[in-house]
């Protein structure tokens, strides 16, 4: 289905072996173009949201970030009571480069980056490797790049894009190492691999499709075991430790998510088919969303090689018309075993909007017509990939021809969904690493269709546009967020203490309160309120409420003049400017209970 079946068999046996010959086709300056201009796309972004903040986004990167700095201050790992997932490599990896550059926000921000620029470059090689052409590879990469849910995690400290730059480079050195059969190449990407699951489990997919592309080679093309030695031995030590450390002496946080699991795989056949179902529907809406900018290359008519029987396009129209249906079903259902779906956002019409948690809501929730589009252009997205990727596969089928890469990556895939359909939770962030598979079906649907040069160029300015205002709205988000961090730093920097200032939730996490919460007894864990538990987060409600408390005797507040005037009995103190994303000149506050009546 995606990389060098899918084709006749002569055509097949040419095309998949052919990098070298396809390279010496193109010029060199030809060849460095399309890579420059992949770069020139990252250095936008970089330039117009600016990392260098010593402010941490709205979402769980201030756990990690004092995960790094106790282990720089103690000289032990130890993970953050709020984090449920273990990730020794981002912390190592940000400690490490605290030592020589010194620690601050922004460096650990850059080490995200750093993982973008890496999984950028591999997935470029992964289409070379596959005999994809220069542009194609490049615009492919460019359209990663833009993915609204890759920028907008780049420049943060979350896992997300850490895993994928690690995931990405283990793909393309086992797809390498299978076409050249080099047993030195298999253990550079395992070594990648073990990166991969050390800062997210879910990287043990990956060994899935290892041993499936084994299993399923022929004897004259099954590789010696030596070779698969190479492959697999760091991954299987790597998630061996994974699963040691987990269950060996998990935090709270950690406890509480094994609970939620063992809670969740105990439920009725049926329920967990439901919740399946759903689920296979909300991650494809979000990768046909989050390949919107590569979809002109396939929807734009151009020339085609692909000769198909008015039988099989008919039986793909079928097919493609009965996933519209599951497609509307399920976006009209809601999760009844998790907390994914959106309080917010329930039998409000015929589908609801973004109904996975984190990002996208937390960011957008004042923009509720953007979520709109969004949601819609998921829709349109996830059924151009069906129909695309039903094509691929009637060519596979038509072939009847499957190489070794197209059993891993698809044996890899097939796994990350199995993973991400047993696991408790589900999150917007976690369909990242299901992005470049669109682009892979994208790309294997270009072996045999041209697409016209004006989708080419459609695609890569629109990918350039939507790069530009998601950094435009980041530069915004993250200006208010800066002011807001600085005006309570310069507080404890006065001798105020963190508990009595009332600024974000994420500034005083990072500055312990999720530790006092625990220290206290986590007063109301474990007492379920009346009403629909459905929207109720039994974890972290109670901490928000115990928050709330704590915040209602500070002595100080951080708020935003867009918030509205200062409440009686509260006077400014110092005053922050920032500018928005529409470049309006916008203040924060730091507020003080007043002296007099």
């Amino acid at each position: 289905m995606i990389i060098g079946g899918g084709v006749t068999k002569k055509a097949g046996r040419r095309r998949r072996y052919v990098l070298a010959e396809s390279s010496a086709d193109e010029s060199w300056p030809k060849r460095g173009a399309g890579p420059c201009f992949v770069i020139a796309g990252l250095l936008l972004a970089i330039i117009v949201i600016n990392p260098f903040r010593e402010m941490l986004s709205q979402d769980d990167g201030f756990a990690y970030a004092r995960s790094v700095r106790h282990l720089l201050a103690t000289g032990k790992y130890r993970l953050d009571p709020w984090s449920a997932a273990n990730m020794p490599v981002q912390i190592y990896l940000a400690a490490g480069m605290s030592k020589l550059i010194g620690y601050s926000l922004s460096l650990l921000r850059c080490t995200t980056l750093a993982l973008l620029a890496v999984g950028l470059g591999s997935f470029y090689a992964l289409l070379r490797e596959t005999s994809h052409k220069s542009d194609e590879a490049s615009v492919l990469t460019l359209g990663l790049l833009a993915s609204p849910l890759v920028l907008m995690l780049a420049f943060t400290f979350m896992s997300d894009v850490q895993f994928l730059g690690w995931f990405l480079l283990a793909l393309w050195l086992y797809v390498r190492g299978m076409r050249t059969k080099s047993a030195g190449i298999m253990l550079f990407g395992s070594l990648a691999l073990g990166f991969a699951i050390g800062t997210r489990q879910f990287g043990i997919a990956v060994i899935g499709g290892l041993v499936l592309s084994w299993l399923l080679s022929g004897r004259e093309n099954r590789p010696p075991i030596r070779f698969m030695l190479a492959a697999l031995v760091i991954p299987l030590l790597a998630a061996a430790a994974q699963m040691y450390v987990g269950f060996r002496a998990p935090n709270f946080t950690q406890a509480f998510r094994l609970g939620e699991e063992h809670h969740f795989i105990a439920r009725p056949i049926l329920a967990l088919l439901k919740e399946a179902f759903w689920r296979c529907i909300i991650i494809s809406q979000y990768i046909g969303m989050s390949v919107l900018t590569a979809l002109p290359l396939v929807l734009i008519p151009g020339k085609s090689s692909d000769k198909k029987r008015p039988g099989g396009r008919l039986l793909i129209l079928i097919l493609t018309i009965l996933f519209s249906a599951a497609l509307i079903a399920g976006l009209s259902m809601t999760s009844l075993l998790t907390h994914s779906a959106r309080p917010a956002a329930q039998y409000r019409t015929l589908w609801e909007p973004l109904q996975l948690y984190w990002l996208l809501p937390t960011q957008l929730y004042t923009m509720p017509r953007v979520m709109r589009i969004l949601d819609v252009c998921g829709i349109l997205g996830a059924l151009t990939l069906v129909w695309t990727g039903l094509r691929c596969l009637q060519k596979l089928r038509a072939s009847r021809q499957l190489s070794s890469t197209v059993t891993f990556l698809m044996g890899t895939y097939a796994g990350l969904l199995i993973l991400h359909l047993t696991y408790t939770q589900l999150n917007d962030t976690y369909i990242v690493a299901f992005i470049p598979l669109g682009l892979l079906i994208i790309g294997e649907r270009l072996r045999d269709y041209e697409p016209r040069k004006s989708a080419w160029v459609l695609s890569s300015v629109f990918s350039i546009i939507l790069i530009l205002l998601t950094g435009l709205w980041m530069r915004g988000e993250y200006s208010a967020q800066q002011a807001t961090w600085t005006s309570a730093d310069t507080l404890v920097h006065a001798g105020v203490q963190p508990d009595d200032i009332y600024s974000s939730d994420q500034w005083a996490a990072y500055h312990g309160a999720y530790d006092a919460w625990i220290a206290a007894g986590t007063p109301g864990f474990g007492i379920q309120p009346s009403g629909n538990p459905r929207i109720y987060d039994p974890l972290h409600d109670p901490f928000n409420a115990w928050m709330h408390e704590r915040e209602e005797k500070a002595d100080y507040r951080i708020v935003d003049s867009e918030e509205g005037p200062p409440p009686r009995g509260w006077q400014i103190v110092a005053t922050r400017s920032y500018r928005s994303a529409q470049f309006e000149k916008r203040f924060v506050w730091t507020l003080t209970r007043s002296s007099t009546p």
